[in-house]
């Protein structure tokens, strides 16, 4: 092939690729028409719809179950990391939310890399504490609920983020809470989060007792609630309590999550 045949195509080769590099992935892509309204840009693209919340296991049908059961007011799941605790009760909880079966929706993690302490962290509250919230988020966009929307939510007052520090003295009727990270909580802010309940309010714990980022010597509130299981289980008090346990079959995230569950300490 002549030279300057040969530099044509690899120049024609060269731009393909360009173009190809250039094209948005499809997740990326405008939203079409939306009922004649134009590309409905300004609206949230719903990725998942609730009917489509199906469990993958037996740990996850029982934790659904328990999560939807309104008797149930306390729902603690705990296990290894990927068992989609996360997802499920933030789904669950954005889904009485959407129904109106609740005025609000809470989300507490805990900020232990920062020692609770944000100050030192650079914009507004809300920026400090996004990113202990983006697991919650992810799982909310997937659902419909777009930044726009959940800051429209928050502004209005019926979602709350906030880090377990800003909860001491809050009291939330008719809520739902959702407690991640569980296991980062002292026994003293486990009782705190757990006596802000009011009529109405359900609350949803998760952890991995076995990822605690506490100081050494200091207790976790999620372990020092799962001993306390049975008590609470049998007590004859008006509160009721569900306990799920998950295990490293039970994971559902990339298969590496699985092999490093099944890792010894």
């Amino acid at each position: 092939m002549p030279n300057g045949a040969a530099t044509a195509t690899k120049t024609a080769r060269a731009k393909r690729r360009l173009k190809s590099d250039a094209e948005p992935h499809p997740a990326f892509e405008e939203p079409k028409e939306v009922n004649g309204r134009g590309n409905g840009a300004n609206q949230p693209r719903r990725k998942m719809h609730f009917k489509d919340l199906k469990p993958r296991n037996d740990a996850q049908i029982a934790y659904l179950k328990a999560l939807r059961d309104a008797r149930n007011d306390v729902v603690v799941g705990f296990g290894p990391a990927g068992a989609g605790r996360t997802f499920l009760s933030t789904a669950v909880g954005y889904e009485a939310l959407e129904l109106q079966k609740v005025w609000k929706f809470v989300g507490i993690r805990p900020a232990v890399t920062a020692d609770e302490e944000l100050g030192y962290l650079p914009g507004t509250f809300e920026e400090k504490i996004d990113p202990y919230f983006y697991p919650i988020y992810d799982t909310l966009e997937m659902f419909g609920c777009s930044p726009k929307e959940r800051m429209r939510r928050v502004l209005a007052g019926h979602m709350i983020f906030a880090p377990v520090a800003f909860m001491r003295g809050r009291n939330f009727f008719d809520s739902v809470m959702v407690v991640d990270e569980a296991q980062n909580l002292t026994i003293s802010q486990m009782r705190m989060v757990l006596t802000r309940l009011c009529p109405g309010t359900r609350i949803f714990i998760n952890g991995d007792p076995k990822q605690c980022d506490l100081p050494k010597g200091v207790d976790s509130g999620l372990t020092w609630l799962i001993s306390h299981k049975d008590q609470l289980l049998s007590n004859k008090s008006d509160a009721v309590w569900a306990f799920c346990e998950f295990h490293q079959q039970d994971v559902v995230r990339h298969a590496v999550s699985r092999d490093i569950a099944n890792l010894p300490d």
